[in-house]
């Protein structure tokens, strides 16, 4: 069963994680048995490169002060969107 969602992360966009860090979207993916779609990002600090449900990229958690808030923020738009406008 495929999910519908609402938001998805801008591919190439730079985003920051609520515990700090910047990270780069590369690409959404979708997982060859579950169909489960997935973004892959890599820091922009260290290059490793990760991948996360995509339900998760932008789901409520709690930082350190007790606020809810989500997991990853656009940080800056970059070049290829000034481009696409």
């Amino acid at each position: 069963m495929k999910t519908e969602y609402t938001q998805y992360p801008k591919v190439g966009g730079i985003y920051t994680h609520y515990k700090g860090g910047k990270y780069e979207v590369l690409t959404l993916a979708v997982h060859s048995e579950t169909c489960e779609n997935h973004v892959v990002y890599k820091s922009v600090e260290i290059g490793c490169v990760y991948v996360r449900p995509l339900h998760m990229f932008f789901e409520t958690v709690e930082n350190y002060e007790g606020y809810k808030i989500s997991r990853f923020r656009l940080f800056e738009i970059t070049k290829k969107d000034i481009y696409d406008l």
